[in-house]
């Protein structure tokens, strides 16, 4: 088995001018103007109850059936923290899955996309069995393969829920992807509370707060606002109300039970993991561990991109010589032992769209399907 030094593909993903910068990736991004008109024309909404206190809302696209397989497909789309199905970043890859014939579900997690009044409880990155409900729905409506990617928080979501559902035997998951995730939460947390992180943590500390306000409002007294004003970071946010609102005992407690990066071993469906070296509060030390040594993670680390960025160049960048040379090996000797259990990813950047890692994911499920 190879190290997990050795199976990073380290890309050669190119950052947009004067974006080598990590904030600046990262914030620019975020704030990037992009529109999708069609994407929500075109959309049809699902409120799916995941138990009995709480239902999520999920925003499909399908692909019109003339342009499907013959084995129906759809990826399961899910956001960061405080983002919803419409965050940029989940709706660039949505109509890069469509484009490309692959039905796209935006999925919200609870409370988020002005669905406070669908749940009882908070959302928090432990919450993986949600993604069950949602996947049955797809497939009872005739698909026969579901695919997962998550960003951020989602990202964890999505590999822990892919665990899960590995050590049950549902065989209708055919792959994840999972773009910058906070795979260890204590990792995550302690980076965040680092001085140059604070502008991150105190735009997340407002949302948070704002919404725990909104819930009073719908739930009154179940959230004791008293609180608020004496919370400074997110680990006392979670101390104070993710914890012990998700059954957690602490919030130390709820980063050890939930963080998905000891359960990737169980998942036994290909796995694609993309990060930057330079993600500022997902620390890059958390994918060397030896958690990610199975052959069926690929693992996608450019030196740059920020958390979730991935701006490139518009001029197009050519493969790895790395991906290049197992993609022709794999075309002329399918059965080699260069080529078995590896997926290999073509890293390339559209002439039109900036965003690399929407692209690489498209590719990892084009080639599964």
């Amino acid at each position: 088995m190879q190290s997990v030094q050795e199976k990073f593909d380290f890309s050669d993903f190119v950052p947009m001018t004067g974006m080598q910068n990590r904030h600046l990736m990262t914030i620019l991004a975020s704030r990037w103007l992009r529109r999708f008109p069609s994407l929500l024309e075109n959309q049809k909404q699902h409120i799916i109850e995941v138990d009995q206190k709480a239902s999520v809302l999920v925003e499909t696209n399908y692909v019109p059936k003339s342009l499907e397989t013959r084995e129906r497909s759809i990826v399961v789309i899910l956001h960061g923290l405080e983002g919803s199905s419409r965050s940029h970043y989940v709706m660039g890859l949505a109509e890069k899955l469509v484009a490309n014939g692959i039905s796209a579900a935006r999925m919200n997690m609870r409370n988020c996309g002005g669905t406070m009044h669908l749940s009882r409880t908070l959302y928090n990155a432990g919450l993986s069995a949600d993604l069950t409900p949602v996947s049955e729905y797809f497939l009872n409506e005739g698909f026969d393969n579901v695919f997962f990617v998550g960003f951020s928080l989602g990202g964890n979501v999505v590999l822990k829920a892919a665990s899960e559902l590995s050590l049950r035997g549902k065989s209708w998951l055919k792959g994840v992807c999972a773009i910058s995730p906070s795979i260890d939460l204590h990792a995550c947390v302690t980076a965040l509370e680092q001085w140059y992180n604070r502008i991150y943590e105190l735009n997340f500390l407002f949302s948070l707060k704002s919404k725990i306000v909104e819930k009073n409002k719908l739930q009154p007294g179940k959230y004791d606002l008293s609180f608020l004003p004496r919370i400074k970071t997110v680990r006392n946010f979670d101390d104070i109300y993710t914890a012990p609102d998700g059954g957690y005992l602490t919030a130390g407690d709820y980063y050890s039970r939930a963080s998905a990066l000891p359960l990737v071993p169980s998942i036994e469906q290909p796995v694609l993991i993309i990060t930057a070296q330079d993600d500022p509060f997902v620390p890059f030390k958390s994918f060397l561990s030896k958690d990610l040594s199975g052959n069926n993670v690929t693992l996608l680390a450019p030196k740059y991109g920020g958390h979730a960025g991935f701006v490139g160049s518009r001029r197009a960048s050519k493969t790895s010589e790395r991906n290049r040379f197992l993609n022709k090996e794999a075309d002329e000797n399918p059965g080699s032992k260069a080529t078995e259990n590896l997926i290999t990813i073509p890293n390339v950047v559209s002439q039109t769209d900036r965003f690399w890692a929407e692209t690489a994911c498209t590719d990892f499920f084009q080639k599964l399907m």
